[in-house]
């Protein structure tokens, strides 16, 4: 009888259910095993290290000319470097999370290259560096299809920077001293461009890491994020208390964070927060653990007043799309029944889209953007609510929904006795909306908090 060899194979889970991402099989001995092949020719190792010495050769030369603390930035570097090489998921993790407060430029003065290219290139360094030198079992997961047409738009995209480029650093200007001065020199071509072939590189590194990872990879680039976006709320937050006040809404004072690049106008908090937040939904809907919720929500509270201070209402509308499409693309999959009736179909749901911008519309016209976030945030729990809820005891539901009726009556009457009363009982009555139903409590729980919140919401618009 043959001798069977255990042989792991690579199975791409389910979505939305935590299973492990490998399974072991039982395969002939005949059959070589997939961990005692190496998949990397000696070109890949060649091309692996040759970009590994590129990026290490580009932060020794960014260093050269550092005007800040070098023993900091050697050392800093050199850790990072060091944990990519030993943990190159942790290396993706490092690069997003701390991208929002790396960069010194208002001390240095360093503006076309800045710490946070520095940190990228020695975190890419350590993983190339990693593979370069390794090479384990492959997993057959991509987390983005290879396709023609996606090669077509990237080759696009690298035309046209080349060409923009070109225009101004061909021919090659002259060096001088002014050379690295504002932005009115060629060398803001320079700051540009860069950001193409940085963004190209750690892409190549998370393609890499998740051949041999996984979804580990894609998920550390996640948790990046949201450490980042987080980094990013609170040193927004740290700069309201000094300057205008936590509450004080009316004050003509535009947030920055430690974006410095602010200070020529644009949007550089607006644009993290709009492409992080999408994130922080994603984390939401995959947690089931009540204290990891209830961190969540607390963490979801400081990003929604981060995101409304701004006052800017392209933000809005950019923070609102892209929770719509996270909720559209990212599927959660519960214990629920599946919806019984018509409105599993096409045309009950475009009766409930056509229901919900109507009172989006009319919430509008009546009360203007306070309104209208007023109740986007009730419909957005009551679709959220829809999602766990199937089928609850009527007389139940009917009695939380009034208890719910009347709390939020009763608290609609005491905002007037408190400063920035309705604002503040609306974001209380949204979080706890949140809280019961993230935490699956009972339908008349549910359905009351709904109905205290539908109330407050009303009262703020």
């Amino acid at each position: 009888m043959k001798r069977e060899t255990p042989c792991i194979i690579a199975c791409k889970p389910h979505y939305g259910v935590r299973t492990a991402a490998d399974h072991s099989v039982n395969l002939p001995s005949s059959f070589p095993a997939l961990s005692s092949r190496p998949y990397r020719s000696p070109g890949a190792r060649a091309a692996l290290s040759a970009l590994a010495l590129i990026a290490t050769l580009s932060v020794v030369g960014w260093l050269l000319h550092y005007a800040g603390s070098m023993p900091f930035a050697v050392g800093a570097l050199i850790m990072v470097a060091l944990a990519a090489f030993n943990r190159p998921g942790l290396g993706l993790f490092i690069v997003p999370a701390l991208w929002p407060i790396a960069d010194l430029a208002p001390w240095t003065g360093q503006i076309h290259f800045t710490e946070s290219d520095a940190l990228l290139l020695a975190a890419c360094a350590g993983i190339l560096g990693h593979h370069a030198v390794s090479a384990p079992p492959r997993i057959r997961y991509r987390p983005l299809k290879h396709t023609p047409i996606g090669y077509l738009l990237l080759s696009l995209v690298a035309v046209s920077y080349l060409l923009s480029a070109s225009r101004v650093l061909c021919p090659w200007p002259e060096l001088s001293p002014g050379f690295w001065l504002g932005y009115d020199t060629p060398a803001n071509a320079l700051r540009l461009i860069k950001a193409f072939p940085l963004a190209i590189l750690y892409c190549i590194c998370l393609f890499i890491e998740s051949g041999t990872s996984g979804r580990r990879a894609v998920h550390s680039v996640l948790y990046g994020l949201f450490a980042g976006l987080i980094l990013a709320s609170m040193a927004a937050l740290s700069e309201r208390l000094a300057f205008p006040g936590l509450s004080n809404f009316s004050a003509d004072y535009r947030t920055t964070a430690p974006f410095w690049e602010a200070h020529v106008g644009g949007a550089a908090l607006d644009g993290w927060l709009v492409l992080t937040l999408p994130v922080l939904v994603w984390l939401l809907r995959r947690e089931d653990r009540p204290g990891v919720a209830a961190a969540l929500l607390m963490a979801t509270a400081l990003v929604a007043y981060i995101v409304f201070t701004t006052f800017t209402r392209t933000t809005y509308v950019a923070a609102l799309a892209g929770i719509a499409v996270s909720l559209i693309l990212s599927p959660r999959q519960t214990d629920a029944l599946p919806v019984q009736g018509g409105f599993s179909r096409l045309p009950g749901w475009l009766i409930v889209n056509a229901a919900t911008l109507a009172a989006c519309v009319s919430a509008f016209s009546v009360g203007g953007y306070r309104s209208l976030a007023a109740i986007a945030g009730t419909l957005a729990c009551a679709g959220l609510a829809c999602q766990t809820l199937r089928q609850p005891p009527a007389v139940r539901t009917v009695l939380g929904g009034v208890a719910g009726l009347a709390g939020g009556l009763a608290a609609a009457a005491l905002s007037m006795q408190i400063p920035k009363g309705p604002y503040v009982l609306y974001a209380l009555a949204f979080l706890g909306t949140l809280l019961v139903v993230a935490l699956r409590r009972p339908a008349r729980l549910v359905f009351g908090a709904l109905a205290a919140q539908t109330v407050l919401g009303a009262w703020v618009g």
